[in-house]
Parts: C-alpha cells; sequence; structure tokens
C-alpha cells in the first residue's frame, strides 16, 4: 500500500466534502492531529476506522486502500491485488515474528544455561553441610571474655562468650565458619537445633531446659550452647563452659539474678538444743569474733569442728556473724577441709536490693514479680525467683485479690460450673527461677482499674507444708 498516495486521496476527499480535519476527526472520534498524519502520509489509519471513514468519505474500503476511485470492470482485479498485498504482509509479520520467538528461545535458553552454571559452582562451593561436629575457637589467655554479638542471621543475634569463632564440619573433616554457612545457606538454624538435639540422644551433650517459655541450653566438655524460644528472643549464645555462670542469667532476654553467693568459715564453739527443733550455735570466723545464731536442727552440726557456710543474699549487709545470719540465706553448710590459712571467705558484693512488692510473703527467700510490659487487665507473666535454699513444687493454681478500703478481698470468679487446675509441679531452673503466663480472663474476666495481688503457693518437698507468697500490681485503663 502507498500511505503518501492514500493520505493525498483522504485529503482530496475531505475537502470534496468540505470538511475540516477538525470536523473528520469528530465524526471518527480522532484527534486533528490523527487526520494530519493521515493525509501527509506518515501513518496508515487503525484498522478498525478503515470501514467508517470509508464510509463517511464515501467511497468503499477497497478504494480507500488502494488510494483512487475503482471502476466497476476494475473492483474485482483490485480486490484481488489488495488481498494478495495483505497476505503478502502477513506473511512477512509471521516470518519476522518467528524469527522474534526463535532469538527469544535462544536468548531464554543461554539465559538458563548460564544460571544453571552458576547454580552449579555455587553449589560446589558452598555445599549443603550435613553437620557432624561443632569445633569451638576460644579466646586467647590474656583476652577479656565478653558477650559480643559478631553476626545477625535473619532478624536474630548470633552472640558469643569466650570464643573466636565456630565451625560446623561434616562427616569428611571439612570445616565451615557459622556466619558463613549461615549466610550462604549451607544451614539453617533449626537445623543446628536438630543436630544438638540429637547429640543429646546420643549422651555426648547434656540438655536442661528453663521454666520461660523456650530456653534450652546444651552443655559439652568444650563448649556451651543456648538456643532461645521465647516470645522475645529467637537467638543463639554459642561461649565456653563458664559462660552460664558468668552470664549469671543474663540471657535470652532475661535480667541478671542480681543475688550474691558467698562463703564463711566459723568453727562450732559452742551448741544448744532449743524448742520446736532449733539449735542455738555458738560460732567463731577468722577474725576470732564469736556471736550466737539460731539454726534448724537437721545439719548434724560438732562442737570443735570447723565448717563452710554458703549464703545468698539480696541485700547490703555488714560483714559480721550477726547481720550474715540476719540478712542472708544459707544454702549449703559442710565440713571444712581447708587449714586455717586457707579458709574460704568470699567478698560480699550485693548491688540491688530485691523486694517481693507484697504484703503475703511467708517464705523467705522467695520472691514474684511481673514481667515488665505484660501486665494487661487481661493478664500478665509473673516470674517467680526462689533463693530460700529449700526446694519447693510449684502449681499453676493461684487467686485474685482486690485492694479495697485497705483490706484485701478475693475477686470473684465469673463462671459457676467447677473448674480444675492443671497438676504439673514446677521446680525452680539453674537461674533459681520459674516464668508463668497467667491468663485470668476465663476465670475472673477483665478488672477493673485498682490495685490487685496474685497470690501463689509453694510445697516445701521436705515437710510437704504449703506456704503462700504474692505479687501487687495496678490496673490503669
Amino acid at each position: 500500500m502507498d500511505q503518501i498516495k492514500i493520505g493525498k486521496f483522504i485529503a482530496s476527499l475531505r475537502k470534496n466534502k468540505k470538511m475540516t480535519q477538525q470536523e473528520l476527526a469528530n465524526l471518527l472520534g480522532v484527534t486533528d492531529r490523527a487526520i494530519s498524519n493521515w493525509e501527509n502520509g506518515r501513518r496508515m489509519p487503525d484498522i478498525s476506522l478503515l470501514k467508517p471513514l470509508a464510509e463517511t468519505l464515501g467511497i468503499t474500503v477497497n478504494e480507500l486502500v488502494m488510494g483512487e476511485k475503482i471502476s466497476k470492470e476494475k473492483i474485482i482485479p483490485s480486490s484481488e491485488n489488495n488481498l494478495l498485498h495483505s497476505l503478502e504482509a502477513t506473511n512477512k509479520i509471521k516470518k519476522k515474528s518467528q524469527k522474534i520467538k526463535i532469538a527469544l528461545l535462544v536468548s531464554l535458553s543461554i539465559i538458563i544455561l548460564l544460571l544453571w552454571i552458576i547454580v552449579m559452582h555455587y553449589q560446589s562451593t558452598y555445599p549443603k553441610i550435613e553437620l557432624y561436629d561443632i569445633e569451638v575457637y576460644h579466646n586467647e589467655p590474656e583476652k577479656i571474655d565478653e558477650l559480643t554479638t559478631p553476626f545477625t542471621y535473619q532478624d536474630q543475634q548470633i552472640y558469643y562468650y569466650g570464643v573466636e569463632k565456630i565451625m560446623l564440619c561434616d562427616r569428611k573433616e571439612k570445616c565451615y565458619e557459622l556466619k558463613d554457612a549461615l549466610s550462604h545457606h549451607q544451614i539453617t538454624l533449626e537445623e543446628i537445633s536438630y543436630f544438638l538435639q540429637e547429640e543429646v540422644l546420643h549422651e555426648r551433650l547434656k540438655e536442661e531446659r528453663l521454666y520461660d517459655g523456650g530456653t534450652t541450653i546444651y552443655t559439652h566438655n568444650n563448649y556451651t550452647a543456648i538456643l532461645c524460644n521465647t516470645k522475645e528472643q529467637k537467638d543463639l549464645y554459642f561461649g565456653s563452659t563458664y559462660m552460664i555462670e558468668e552470664l549469671d542469667g543474663a540471657y535470652c532476654g532475661h535480667e541478671k539474678s542480681n543475688i550474691k553467693k558467698f562463703t564463711r568459715t566459723y568453727q562450732i564453739k559452742a551448741l544448744k538444743e532449743l524448742e520446736k527443733e532449733t539449735i542455738e550455735v555458738t560460732l567463731e570466723n577468722n577474725k576470732m569474733e564469736n556471736a550466737s545464731v539460731k539454726l534448724p536442727n537437721n545439719y548434724n552440726l560438732i562442737v570443735g569442728k570447723t565448717y563452710e557456710f554458703t549464703f545468698y543474699t539480696f541485700e547490703d549487709l555488714n560483714d559480721t556473724i550477726e547481720d550474715i545470719f540476719k540478712h542472708a540465706i544459707i544454702s549449703t553448710i559442710k565440713e571444712s577441709t581447708r587449714s586455717k590459712e586457707e579458709e574460704k571467705n568470699d567478698p560480699i558484693i550485693v548491688t540491688e536490693k530485691i523486694s517481693s512488692n507484697a504484703e503475703l510473703n511467708e517464705i523467705a527467700g522467695v520472691t514474684m514479680r511481673v514481667k515488665e510490659g505484660t501486665l494487661t487487665n487481661k493478664g500478665a507473666t509473673i516470674i517467680i525467683t526462689d533463693y530460700s535454699g529449700k526446694s519447693h513444687t510449684y502449681g499453676e493454681e493461684y487467686r485474685i485479690d482486690k485492694l479495697e478500703d485497705g483490706t484485701w478481698k478475693p475477686v470473684n470468679v465469673i463462671i459457676k460450673e467447677n473448674y480444675f487446675w492443671n497438676s504439673i509441679g514446677y521446680k525452680i531452673d539453674r537461674n533459681n527461677k520459674i516464668v508463668l503466663e497467667i491468663d485470668w480472663e476465663w476465670l475472673y474476666g477483665s478488672l477493673s482499674n485498682g490495685t490487685y495481688r496474685i497470690v501463689k503457693d509453694a510445697l516445701e518437698d521436705s515437710t510437704l507444708e504449703k506456704k503462700y507468697f504474692s505479687v501487687e500490681f495496678e490496673i490503669e485503663k
């Protein structure tokens, strides 16, 4: 088709109709610029506009594409020519399209091949690790041990304590650094966790689970690993065998214990039995100071012998016999095997006083508090800390009281049918803690504004005596 010829033909017919370009454009629903492009031979009308354009100009479509008027005797040959031109143009388009498809297919094949080569090279350079062993490289002796964060993996912090690097090794003894292995997707933290569990089953690791919702401690003769799986943290700790003691509970989002354990050496100078299975003991320390204290009659102490007393304390105290026995809790008493010069008397350093924040507290050394940021009018997370030196069992049962006119009164339950508590008994973990989530909405509903306390009990294992303790809190909407 001759675009120039067709354009001049359209312009001539429009002018014969005494129409402007704008008027013709309005009739066809296009712009006057489109009409100008057609008439100048720069563009052809869209195929959908051929019929309405021909009808507007008073010609046939055949005459429009020929660019001239056609007599009756030329109609059939002209139509055949137009059809042949159309078929030829279609064939050219098909051939061009086929060439484009072939080019795209070849390009896609090359891209797929290159990607396959890259993947194969990556997999050979960073193969998946079938974990067989973990090697720990400890800090140099002169380096100060401290908790560090060498890297972050998928929003999870990886902490080191007293170690330089962690190597993950396969059965062929080929080892990869932990950070590189995780970043190159050679292994996942879930697979490391599974390996540690398998090591526990084969008794190559010792496992300890804390009562905090998901922390697990794995102990090896060369390293310690802590996997956090609480609401607050999903982190991983790797460290030396003494990491747990050095961190003193400050891991997986927990606070440091803030308690001091210390030892004093005393010689028994005199002993007298009192009422209620109590004895009065006169002790002498290494400063030759004497004082009498009352103790339970279950330590089998012998006059003249020397013993090491281990204590826990929450409070600042004076280093005297009277003050220690008044403000500290006895953990153990054992006969001393040291000479007078080797007597063990650790320094007492207490940085924070811990209060139970409760009126009701029948057990010395046991405290309960609401975990910061967890209190709502429907529930809370509580942390029980037990440094009593005695073995207690804690259950899930609790009671809620409200302070009204200066008196504590039990809050009424909202359910009418009988209800029961889970019979599970909990023991404190290695940090002397138990973390319990309490959802009281099912039993008491949503609490209104006011001062409340949670009351729980503990069963002393040796006497089966039940004692109570509590923590107070405020509800303010």
